[in-house]
């Protein structure tokens, strides 16, 4: 579980300097629609409410940053994967 929530940080951390380095001037088209594309932000099926609490968070302030589309969904178990 910490090495998911480490994953999970790092991701993150990774994102926001993606996400919040935008060049400055005329951007080509698809660059520009390239932030507009829906995200799926997963977070573990067995995650602690403070865990989906920050999960809600990223996705809020990617949303600011980017002007982006994200949603959250729980990552599949094993259990149900196997099915």
């Amino acid at each position: 579980m910490k090495k998911q929530s480490i994953l999970l940080v790092t991701g993150c951390l990774a994102l926001l300097a993606i996400g919040g380095c935008k060049p400055a001037g005329k951007v080509a088209e698809p660059a520009a629609t390239l932030y507009k594309l829906p995200t799926v932000i997963v977070y573990a099926a067995d995650a602690i409410e403070p865990e989906k609490k920050a999960a809600e968070e990223l996705r809020t302030y990617l949303a600011k940053i980017t002007d982006g589309n994200y949603t959250l969904q729980a990552e599949e178990s094993k259990k149900q994967a196997a099915k």
